[in-house]
């Protein structure tokens, strides 16, 4: 069996640096959950839930998760122990030394522990045989050369020199055997099979892991770069990883290609989009061939950049991800946009996925330079849950839109905070409707904050909007439930905190949400709102008026925003207007960073509840 999902856990403990702290009770009575809680010396009574010392009693074990996530198998690994070293779980594998871990520094060798084939070490705890008994002589290490060799077996000794090495032999010794990969350069097509998880940022003396120190590349040589093809689950992990895309193409390129309703695990990699001058690049691309797709991979805590590409939409652009018809789960990944002359998206669902998931995803705009058209993130039309993600896009030519949907959508917008950019023509948030849709879009917007953007030089930016609804539908659309939402209009000459195009599109609910247009430096032409693309309205009586239902409760007001800037710090500060303003109808239960809203009580406006 895989450990991928195990390591994950694994590495984000030690990445969260979870630190216990100590009743420092000297054996007499302080508080505790756990016997980690307690001093050397002490334990935790689990009658009083309070440290006691150890001689007082025998120690339970503390260990409340087994190695597979289910509940502990240690009866009695601490019985008759009256004196000793305090409990721990140093290598956060789920099994402490009071229950029998004989190898704290190692989160794959824990009693019951699968055999890890070339480690040289008996993962279990317990077997008298030998270490890498039923491997065949052979194990799934890999290193560069000269210490990995195509004629090696693949022991942490003597590694393999490539992946796919290393991944052939995994299929030899069967059942769900990893494949680990020490830091370099490796210039291959890798195919994932289901049940193998690659696994990357390992040296190759001790074989501890350390990812960003531990650099492990893989270079394609073909346009579809790292596939994942039918049948892969998210058992099956690529983790830490540099994955490039093949360079100098002439065509369309991709760094990771996920086939055939495949949902693997892509987790903690740096993805680099390859340039593709003659077609699209992706650095992500989910399921290519468009058609409906019910599966859903995960991609988590990867650090991404687009690669440039052509100009134009339809097949051109540049993708940080794109989810084509698959409700992928996106969270808590990096994704930095391209300075090019194209279209370019950070985070791409469409068209009519069902089920995506995009939380706690920063979108940020390149080091330098600017697109032409940007999307932070875009969903066309489907279903999608948009939560907790900051979004900013810097420099675009043409137009710039921080969250986007589109076409005939169920959606929730929650907890997010999203920026235009300097463009002709720039949104933090837009809703648009081309045409007549299929049904009736159902949009949820609550408690975000969104900025027009049009930042300096201003003179770059003339039109601007917190949220707009676009286009001009062929039959009229009434869509989106606006609650509790931080609009600011951005700095262009023409700036609004919300628009609509035209006639034909109206927002279903406006309530107390907070309109606010920047003052300076002085607009050409600005309102809080700007009826059917015409006329201003700049008194909030008159915005409660805008919705196809009478709203209540909207005010203009800056909200006393701490740092209101992208990569600014959004907590609202005493004496806010803002503060216990809100409206509690179909409000997210928690704010941008966890903190629970109030039940039964009015909530804040914007994303923070203080």
């Amino acid at each position: 069996m895989t450990r991928a999902v195990g390591l994950a856990v694994v590495s984000l403990a030690l990445a969260v640096g979870v630190t216990l702290a100590g009743c420092k009770c000297g054996g007499s009575g302080g508080a505790c959950n756990e016997n980690t809680d307690c001093d050397p010396g002490d334990y935790c009574d689990p009658a009083t839930l309070t440290c006691q010392a150890i001689d007082s009693g025998p120690p339970p074990s503390d260990s409340s998760v087994g190695p597979d996530g289910g509940a502990p198998s240690d009866a009695g690994s601490d019985a008759g122990s009256d004196a000793g070293p305090l409990c721990t779980d140093g290598d956060a594998d789920g099994v402490t030394t009071c229950a029998g871990d004989c190898d704290d520094t190692d989160p794959f060798t824990y009693p019951g522990a699968p055999e890890v084939c070339g480690d040289g070490v008996t993962n279990d705890c317990a077997s008298t045989m030998p270490p890498d008994t039923g491997c065949g002589g052979i194990g799934t290490y890999v290193a560069p050369p000269p210490l990995g060799a195509p004629t090696n077996p693949g022991t942490q000794a003597a590694p393999l020199d490539t992946i796919l090495g290393g991944m052939a032999n995994a299929a030899i010794i069967g059942g769900g055997a990893d494949v680990y990969v020490a830091a370099g350069t490796y210039v291959e097509d890798i195919s994932m099979v289901e049940g193998t998880s690659v696994l990357g940022g390992y040296e190759s003396a001790g074989w501890t892991r350390d990812r960003l120190v531990n650099v492990t590349t893989i270079t394609s040589t073909t346009d579809s770069g790292v596939q994942f093809g039918a049948g892969i689950t998210r058992v099956t992990a690529l983790d830490g990883f540099t994955v490039e895309g093949a360079p100098g193409l002439g065509g369309s390129v991709a760094s990771i290609t996920v086939y055939d309703g495949s949902a693997p695990s892509i987790t903690n990699d740096v993805v680099n989009g390859a340039d593709a001058t003659g077609g699209a690049s992706w650095a992500i691309r989910i399921n290519p061939a468009n058609g409906t797709n019910s599966s859903s991979p995960l991609v988590q805590g990867c650090t991404i950049t687009l690669g440039g590409s052509a100009s134009g939409f339809g097949g051109a652009g540049s993708w940080g991800i794109l989810a084509a018809s698959t409700p992928a789960e996106i969270v808590g990944n990096a994704v930095t946009m391209v300075a090019s002359p194209s279209v370019e998206r950070g985070i791409d669902g469409a068209p009519g996925v069902i089920g995506l998931v995009i939380h706690g995803n920063t979108v940020q705009p390149p080091a330098g330079g600017a697109s032409d058209w940007s999307f932070g993130i875009r969903v066309g039309g489907g279903g999608a849950d948009i939560d907790s993600n900051a979004v900013a896009l810097g420099a675009c030519t043409t137009y710039c839109a921080g969250i986007s949907l589109s076409g005939a959508i169920t959606a929730t917008v929650t907890n997010n905070v999203a920026f235009g950019g300097m463009a002709a023509t720039s949104y933090g948030f837009v809703f648009e409707v081309e045409a007549a849709p299929a049904t009736t879009p159902d949009v949820l917007v609550h408690s975000n904050y969104f900025d027009g953007g049009g930042m300096p030089p201003s003179g770059s930016a003339t039109l601007s909007a917190g949220v707009h609804l676009g286009e001009a539908p062929t039959i009229p659309v009434v869509a989106g439930r606006f609650y509790d939402n931080i609009i600011y209009s951005g700095i262009a000459s023409e700036r609004y905190a919300m628009s609509e195009q035209s006639v034909t599109i109206d927002p279903e609910f406006l309530d107390s949400n907070s309109f606010y247009v920047e003052p300076m430096p002085p607009a050409i032409t600005s309102a809080l709102y700007l009826d059917e693309g015409v006329t201003p309205l700049n008194t909030t009586a008159l915005v409660d008026l805008a919705g196809a239902a009478p709203g209540a409760g909207n005010i203009s007001d800056s909200c006393l925003i701490v740092s209101p800037v992208p990569g600014g710090d959004f907590h609202i500060m005493a004496g806010s207007l803002c503060i216990d303003a809100g409206n509690a109808t179909e409000m997210p239960p928690l704010d941008f960073e966890g903190d629970p809203r109030p039940g039964g009580a009015a909530p804040d406006i914007g994303v923070d509840e203080t």
